[in-house]
């Protein structure tokens, strides 16, 4: 790790981490189990980012993977670890278990810039929306001093918040009953979305400068 560091900093003035595009979580019995596993060591694929390195890869959603690089992985944490400490640009082997088969994929690892390209994919996909953060002078004009946001810039017609009224320069403020804190934490928390689940928005009407509720089916 200290040797990739270190060339990352030579190469680039900076350590850029590396980034699949995936959503993971830890196997309990149960879902171990359900996936025919005798143990909870692994990794459960929950989600994978359309387009992303995992998907160009094809790791799949339900995939359960058992080794990194060769390296048996125990949980989310320490394959996130891994991933992250890798150098952008290499490929990698991963094990998985699909459908109760073992199978090895071959995948390049992605970089922090695609991550924010698959951002705005993310929030086109599930909200319909382009959208970026609240500026400090925006929320100030609005009272929301302190306060974080997202400012919707542009919607798709046919998409859940256009189809529920929402406009470009409305700011959402809330989601679920959770502050929207940063950009990074929004885009989380759509990513953790499953498909046509309900949401619900707090939404500051750029126009009144009110505040409501509304709620969506994400795509």
């Amino acid at each position: 790790m200290a040797l990739h560091i270190a060339k990352a900093l030579i190469a680039h003035g900076k350590v850029e981490r590396g980034w699949f595009g995936i959503r993971m979580q830890d196997l309990t019995p149960e879902l171990a189990r359900s996936f025919g596993l005798d143990t909870t060591k692994g990794v459960l694929i929950a989600d994978v980012v359309r387009g992303g390195p995992a998907d160009r890869g094809g790791l799949r959603r339900g995939d359960v993977v058992i080794a990194y690089q060769g390296k048996p992985i125990a949980d989310a944490i320490q394959l996130q670890n891994e991933i992250a400490n890798t150098p952008v640009g290499q490929e990698v082997k991963f094990a998985i278990v699909r459908q109760g088969k073992r199978q090895e994929l071959t995948l390049r690892i992605g970089s922090p810039q695609e991550a924010d390209r698959s951002s705005v994919t993310i929030l086109r996909e599930r909200l319909g929306v382009n959208a970026r953060p609240l500026s400090p002078s925006e929320a100030k004009r609005y009272g929301l001093e302190g306060q974080q946001g997202i400012v919707i810039t542009s919607l798709d017609p046919q998409g859940p918040l256009a189809e529920a009224g929402l406009e470009p320069g409305d700011v959402l403020l809330e989601m679920n009953g959770m502050a929207i804190e940063s950009w990074d934490a929004f885009l989380g928390m759509v990513r953790s979305l499953g498909r046509r689940q309900q949401v619900a928005f707090l939404v500051l009407d750029h126009r009144t400068g009110g505040t409501g509720y509304v709620q969506v089916a994400v795509r």
